[in-house]
């Protein structure tokens, strides 16, 4: 029996550039609009980390954001794909 494969699963490479480009995505479509001073802010953020840990605080920032305007669902949805951008822990 063929494994079912999610069509949206994540097979580029584990990188903290490639974390930060989705999270940017994340607050041009859903903070821009709506609230322009919350996604200058995140902006901000996401600029200045520069490592795993700080890519992990402004990402759960994100999440939590996300899960208040959008729902847990959206929110779990994006916490998976983050799961499997961010590279592991060394």
């Amino acid at each position: 029996q063929a494994i079912k494969v999610s069509a949206d699963q994540f097979e580029g490479k584990r990188s903290l550039a490639t974390t930060r480009m989705f999270l940017f995505d994340i607050v041009e479509r859903m903070f821009v609009r709506k609230m322009p001073e919350l996604a200058n802010s995140l902006r901000d953020q996401l600029r200045a980390a520069k490592d795993r840990e700080s890519m992990l605080v402004i990402a759960r920032e994100i999440i939590t954001i996300v899960e208040e305007i959008a729902g847990p669902d959206r929110a779990d949805g994006l916490s998976e794909r983050l799961a499997m951008m961010l590279p592991s822990e060394h």
